[in-house]
């Protein structure tokens, strides 16, 4: 008999005594409910809905669906089948009346910070955190400088940071990794935190990290040619300027997330020889074989170009991608992979049972960050 049942059972044993029923069997239990392979969500309160939806973004699910009401009560429960070690956010919609309201999880204290606010956290048997994304006093912290800067090409100001080792020395020339969606990657996926880590553990080498993001992200990410000029002219300008780098381009990286990823190779591609290293996350790799991706006409420069990279690749020397199992862009990260596979280049591809979210890209980035930048204690892979 499940847990669910139990309660069932005994709440329709003694009907009037509902409250301190559900309390009891809040206070015993965490929430949702995890077995081996399965996850069963729970929602009970005091104050009357007429509906409960759990919304998610696992890719492959219905997105929203309705949890069942325990007869007679106001509580309602969704089990839903999922592989141990995954990892999904969520949060409920309470419908009342004509009025849905959305809220989180409220037996539920995990939390992650996404773009729009918190959702609720449910890690299924075997995932942890991964121990180099949370601080470590063991290791010394790099420093963040900020660099504002006029763009002739977008006729507005801009703001670079940029991460310096903690071993920063100014006479010493330091390999480079630009991070596009860069405020994201430090806000939500620990960014700092990590190479912190990473660095002062001997698995990445001390890198210069400059991160950078965009005003309109479809307009500037989507193969936008005027975007990768001014990566690589005024922003390594005004990089090269202050910081001591080495000018290969095989010590050159660049990374993303999603659209950002698209724009990483797309400025490989348009600027050969600036940058032979790329870490791409769940990249928006949209192509089309037959028709017209009915995306309107602000998608017709990425298309173009993903289509033409599939027919005939031209990629830097080292590439990592992932992408989440659950996550929307799971078809078009696994058909790059099949074609990159191919090509005579140092390439990894990882799923993680994870979706489109900032910390299935955090948990990543140490198997992304030591394959193009491995320090002397560089992981080891399979």
């Amino acid at each position: 008999m499940t847990i669910i049942a139990q309660l069932n059972e005994s709440i329709q044993e003694d009907r009037s005594n509902q409250k301190e029923l559900f309390e009891t069997f809040i206070e015993d239990h965490d929430f949702p409910l995890v077995e081996p392979g399965r996850v069963t969500f729970f929602y009970w309160s005091m104050e009357l809905v007429d509906t409960v939806f759990i919304q998610h973004s696992i890719h492959g699910l219905e997105t929203r669906q309705e949890l069942q009401r325990l007869a007679g009560t106001n509580a309602f429960w969704l089990s839903i089948p999922l592989p141990d070690e995954s990892r999904l956010e969520y949060q409920y919609i309470l419908r009342k009346g004509d009025k849905d309201i959305l809220t989180l999880d409220p037996y539920n204290p995990q939390k992650a910070l996404q773009h729009g606010g918190e959702k609720s956290v449910c890690a299924l048997l075997g995932y942890k955190a991964p121990v180099w994304t949370q601080p470590n006093d063991d290791h010394r912290p790099g420093s963040i400088e900020h660099i504002e800067f006029f763009s002739e090409i977008f006729a507005e100001t801009r703001t670079l940071s940029i991460y310096l080792p903690n071993e920063h020395q100014e006479h010493k020339r330091y390999p480079l990794l630009l991070c596009l969606d860069g405020d994201d990657y430090c806000d939500y996926g620990d960014m700092k935190t990590v190479l912190d880590n990473l660095m002062g553990a001997n698995e990445m080498l001390p890198t210069i990290v400059a991160f950078i993001g965009a005003t309109d992200r479809t307009r500037e990410f989507a193969a936008n040619p005027l975007y990768a000029q001014f990566l690589t002219t005024e922003v390594l300008k005004h990089i090269e300027g202050r910081f001591n780098i080495h000018k290969s381009p095989e010590k050159r990286a660049i990374m993303g997330v999603g659209l950002s990823a698209v724009m990483a190779l797309y400025t490989t591609w348009r600027h050969p020889g600036t940058f032979e290293r790329a870490l791409m996350q769940s990249g928006r790799f949209i192509f089309t074989d037959v028709g017209d991706h009915g995306l309107g006409p602000d998608w017709d420069a990425l298309v173009g170009f993903v289509n033409s990279i599939r027919e005939a690749p031209m990629l830097p020397k080292t590439i990592y991608l992932s992408c989440g199992v659950f996550d929307s862009m799971i078809y078009y990260n696994r058909t790059m992979a099949h074609i990159w596979q191919r090509e005579p280049i140092q390439f990894r591809y990882v799923e993680s049972k994870d979706g489109h979210n900032w910390i299935s890209w955090r948990d990543r980035l140490r198997e992304g960050l030591t394959w193009i930048f491995p320090g002397h204690l560089r992981m080891i892979y399979d």
